[in-house]
């Protein structure tokens, strides 16, 4: 793509973008505090480095975001890599990314329609790990979050107390 349709594009989603990172922020998100789109694609490679395996994976309902057990899990989270951390949803390929001092300072009481693509990606600065956040509204079983954490740090937290919706 020319720098033009880039712009066109960043352009077109930049609005709801803003929306969805103050959202996820719990406060006003300005464009100046986005990265660069060259900083962006930079930052894909360095996170494509970022091992599969090994990977946790889990599922939950998606009410459970707001419970004790998951912001103990945020508080591991951090205790392994307190590095600041990048959101990234399908908007931030248009529109660059969005620091956040640490994992816990994530709004996880955003609600479950965000976005259109139900996809958070939640990378550390210093890209060596990664939360994937995936909400999903399944007929049987209401909304549900899969959720996968990859990295040589954030695998090793514990995700016992967090139970799959029945």
């Amino acid at each position: 793509m020319n720098n033009r349709q880039l712009e066109i594009r960043k352009r077109l989603n930049l609005r709801e973008y803003l929306k969805e990172l103050e959202l996820f922020a719990g406060r006003k998100v300005e464009e100046k505090e986005l990265t660069s789109l060259q900083f962006m694609e930079e930052f894909r490679e360095q996170v494509k480095a970022i091992p599969i395996s090994p990977s946790v994976k889990f599922a939950l309902a998606f009410e459970q975001l707001q419970s004790p057990e998951f912001a103990s899990l945020v508080k591991q989270l951090y205790e392994k890599n307190m590095a600041p951390v990048y959101l990234w949803t399908s908007r931030t390929n248009d529109c660059g990314l969005f620091k956040v001092n640490d994992v816990t300072n994530i709004n996880f009481k955003f609600p479950f329609d965000v976005n259109s693509d139900g996809i958070l990606t939640i990378v550390t600065t210093d890209a060596q790990d990664r939360m994937l956040l995936d909400f999903n509204e399944e007929e049987k079983v209401g909304k549900t979050l899969e959720i996968e954490i990859r990295g040589q740090n954030w695998v090793k937290v514990s995700t016992v107390n967090i139970t799959s919706p029945s």
